[in-house]
């Protein structure tokens, strides 16, 4: 805490648990890279507990490690795919839509909710 207190890990909300857990995957990777080739990063929606801010400040980090490092980051938040669109850089960021994958059941109301607000733009 501010004061210097100590928190055990189970007291920390989720999105504090999980940013706490992904720096130190990072870590390890960042340690690991020092002497070995590095290994990939796969991560399966890892910012479900972060709010925008904090996403794109991990995202911005993913980024860095990209440059040395194959980041495999899996979501089904379309909001997620737009935040890493606005972060990322081009070159350092590829995207694979596999909802075609499974047809029209796998499109959730979320993101067809998306697609009517940003191709209508009086809901803007």
């Amino acid at each position: 805490r501010a004061d210097g207190t100590e928190v055990d890990v189970e007291a920390l909300s989720d999105g504090t648990r999980d940013q706490l857990y992904l720096a130190l995957r990072l870590a390890t990777l960042e340690h690991f890279a020092e002497t070995r080739e590095p290994l990939p990063l796969v991560l399966d929606d890892v910012f479900i507990h972060f709010d925008d801010r904090r996403t794109e400040a991990a995202l911005e980090v993913l980024a860095d490690f990209a440059a040395t490092t194959q980041i495999l980051l899996f979501t089904h938040h379309a909001h997620l795919v737009d935040l890493a669109r606005r972060v990322v850089p081009d070159g350092r960021r590829i995207e694979h839509d596999l909802s075609q994958l499974r047809g029209e059941s796998f499109i959730t109301e979320t993101q067809r909710q998306g697609e009517k607000t940003a191709s209508d733009p009086a809901s803007s």
